[in-house]
């Protein structure tokens, strides 16, 4: 029905997440009052899931990815990285926390297609990200990156091995 409109929980095939429809609800606003044409995406949305160690994650799972661009054309790399309040705490697993970049290979390059945190404020440090991913980052973009040290952040920017390598447990305070 032509100016009816519907966002959030009862737009079919749509996440039922407040973020997403609170953007498409702003986005609407602004194309029915002619300050935007610009439209709802729905591939790059943050999710995560909160608990004595946060997951957040953004884009294609590794499964997804290869279903979408084909396995060929899909890498994915992660390992595991220690936050710098858990230094001194003998008690904490070394590869408690841990990051996995998805990657679509792209000629000589490897855009990030999706991102998984598993960590102290995870959500907080991927939110930093989503905005790269969006704009198209690549792995080499992340690994020419100086992060503010010591920081969690920075800690995941050290993302060397394939999925298919287990990361070394205990070089996990040496690369960082």
């Amino acid at each position: 029905i032509p100016h009816i409109f519907a966002v959030g929980d009862v737009a079919e095939g749509r996440p039922q997440l407040t973020t997403s429809s609170t953007m498409a609800a702003k986005l609407l606003v602004k194309r029915l009052f002619g300050r935007s044409d610009t439209l709802m995406t729905y591939d790059c949305i943050p999710q995560a899931i909160y608990g004595p160690l946060e997951v957040a994650y953004v884009g294609y799972s590794e499964e997804e990815a290869q279903n979408e661009f084909g396995s060929v054309s899909v890498a994915a790399y992660h390992n595991y990285f220690r936050p710098l309040e858990w230094g001194y705490i003998e008690s904490r697993p070394k590869d408690l926390c841990y990051v996995k970049l998805i990657c679509q290979k792209e000629m000589l390059e490897e855009k990030v297609v999706g991102m998984y945190l598993m960590g102290p404020d995870a959500s907080e440090i991927l939110t930093g990200f989503i905005v790269c991913i969006k704009a198209g980052v690549t792995k080499k973009d992340i690994e020419k990156t100086l992060g503010v040290f010591p920081t969690k952040a920075h800690d995941i920017l050290n993302i060397p091995y394939l999925t298919n390598e287990e990361p070394k447990v205990n070089e996990v305070e040496e690369n960082q």
